[in-house]
């Protein structure tokens, strides 16, 4: 089962969950942090700068793994994000991983929301999209998918450290690009009196 073979009163479902979690979550990624040598929990304020000591403290923490770890340690999104997901099959993460990268993408979540003006916790409701069913933050003007961003990076520093992609700053310019997308976007659909492509139909919502 993935995300796109989710009944809406499913997704529904799983999205009330997934919100419901982020309180929880937030509030141990503050204290995991401050014990282990990352960001005091107090300076995880949701700014643009506070992308960068969390995320030079994250990234080296998310390994990938031979076996999948067992179902009850996992979060409710890995099954159908990467276990059972047939364009995933070889991106495994241990239980720690796992559990670091939904806590990190909730505080992803959160600073988009913080940043970006308009911006909400939402499913995306395009059966079109790579998002579709899925929880995103998005707007009449963009939608990111928080989860995806996370491992997506942690899986790209255990490939390559190196990588100028997952450098110290990474996420604090990846932040930086996106409000200036969402900028200039909004500029254009003030100018042309409406969305530019058709195709995106930004308010519709997922009933």
């Amino acid at each position: 089962m993935t995300f796109e073979k989710l009944t809406k009163r499913n997704a529904r479902a799983f999205f009330e969950l997934y919100v419901a979690r982020k309180a929880k979550a937030l509030h141990e990624l503050g204290e995991i942090s401050e014990k282990t040598g990352g960001p005091k929990a107090a300076e995880l304020d949701f700014s643009a700068e506070s992308l960068v000591p969390i995320w030079i403290w994250a990234r080296d923490r998310m390994p990938m793994v031979k076996e999948n770890g067992p179902n009850d340690l996992m979060p409710p999104w890995y099954d159908f994000e990467l276990r059972l997901n047939p364009n995933n099959p070889n991106i495994r993460f241990s239980p720690e991983a796992a559990d670091l990268i939904d806590k990190l993408a909730y505080y992803w979540g959160e600073t988009l929301i913080h940043n970006i003006q308009g911006t909400k916790w939402d499913i995306d409701p395009y059966p079109e999209s790579f998002f579709y069913c899925r929880p995103v933050v998005r707007s009449e003007f963009l939608t990111q998918y928080p989860i995806r961003f996370i491992w997506g990076g942690g899986l790209a520093f255990f490939r390559d450290p190196k990588d100028p992609c997952v450098s110290g700053d990474s996420v604090f310019k990846a932040l930086e690009r996106i409000k200036n997308d969402e900028a200039e976007y909004r500029v254009e659909y003030e100018k042309a009196g409406g969305h530019v492509d058709p195709r995106v139909r930004k308010k519709v919502t997922f009933e």
